[in-house]
């Protein structure tokens, strides 16, 4: 008997470490929530000068898309060489958009 009674002793300490550990806690707190990283804000694209725009018509490797509606293109007009996919039909026609090649947006 007297062999398991410093396992005995050292098991009641456990026991009770426990109990004041959990009696400490403030139970009636609302959990928080580590704040969520918000990741950063993309950059916003490069805007072309008319000057910048004509060079990059010039030079291979760029598709010309223009996302405005077809009364937006009638009343302002478009540049040749764009190719006209309203935003409202992007998600559906993103496979019309080659992937090798820099995006110039209208």
């Amino acid at each position: 008997m007297r062999s398991s009674l410093p396992a005995f002793r050292r098991d009641i300490f456990a026991i009770l470490a426990g109990v004041f550990l959990f009696a400490a806690c403030d139970r009636g707190a609302e959990p928080t929530a580590m704040p969520a990283s918000e990741p950063p804000a993309p950059a916003s694209p490069p805007k072309l000068t008319p000057a910048q725009l004509a060079e990059a018509a010039a030079q291979p490797g760029f598709f010309f898309l223009d996302v405005r509606s077809p009364q937006e293109i009638a009343d302002l007009g478009t540049l040749p060489g764009y190719v006209n996919i309203p935003i409202e039909e992007l998600e559906g026609r993103l496979g019309e958009i080659p992937p090798d090649r820099a995006v110039v947006t209208a």
